[in-house]
């Protein structure tokens, strides 16, 4: 497998963001605990709407199953993990803006 720079701290890394940023990223508390309000909201708003709009491609979000959290703002763009920074997204959306190795 290549290696490749974290693209936060720029260390050599197999992924796109090493170990110890993927830790202070997506293990923190903070994301964690809002990922979770804003998945909970989304599924009470497709529940309830209909529907909720995806941060990434702008359409509906119909299925509940279908429902991700993501940055709005990268965090390798000086994104934080506050509820003002995240959103729902389709998980097809979020998921193919990861690098490809």
């Amino acid at each position: 497998m290549r290696m490749v720079a974290c693209r936060r701290c720029k260390r050599p890394s197999r992924t796109s963001l090493c170990a110890r940023c993927h830790g202070e990223t997506y293990g923190s508390p903070e994301y964690r605990s809002n990922s979770r309000m804003v998945l909970q909201y989304a599924r009470h708003m497709i529940v309830v709407q209909g529907h909720v709009t995806c941060v990434i491609c702008g359409q509906q979000i119909v299925d509940v199953s279908d429902v991700t959290t993501e940055h709005e703002r990268s965090v390798s763009a000086g994104g934080d993990n506050s509820m003002d920074n995240l959103g729902p997204a389709h998980r097809r959306c979020n998921y193919s803006k990861r690098p490809s190795y």
